[in-house]
């Protein structure tokens, strides 16, 4: 494995620790509702991503940034 599918593996592995009856849930769907929820995950990261982003570079956007 390279560096970036080790780092999204241990992603993977600490999402599937944190939310409880994930691995369980995954192991009894389908592949088009584990697509689904991949898309879902990945979608949520990149907006997530995008916010940081924007708060980083204009921090008065921000809910966090100054003088709030």
């Amino acid at each position: 494995m390279n560096f970036r599918e080790r780092k999204e593996f241990k992603v993977f592995r600490e999402l599937l620790h944190s939310v409880p009856g994930l691995e369980a849930h995954l192991m009894d769907s389908s592949e088009e509702e584990i697509t689904a929820l991949a898309d879902f995950v990945c979608s949520s990261f990149c907006f997530v991503c995008l916010w940081l982003n924007l708060c980083h570079a204009d921090p008065e956007r921000c809910m966090w940034g100054k003088g709030r």
